[in-house]
């Protein structure tokens, strides 16, 4: 997991690249409280609708 200071720096980086770039952060724990199913289902729900939009 990174740091929020790591989080940002890698952001910035990309927008650099591409400026229209999507980010998606996985809510914090979500791993350790239900399992990596759990981030697969989430995933699964959250994403598509960001890339639509």
């Amino acid at each position: 997991m990174w740091s929020a200071e790591q989080a940002s720096e890698i952001e910035a980086i990309a927008r650099s690249v591409k400026p229209d770039i999507k980010f998606y952060a996985i809510p914090q724990g979500l791993q350790v409280e239900r399992g990596p199913d759990a981030v697969v289902e989430h995933l699964i729900e959250k994403v598509p609708p960001m890339l639509d939009s």
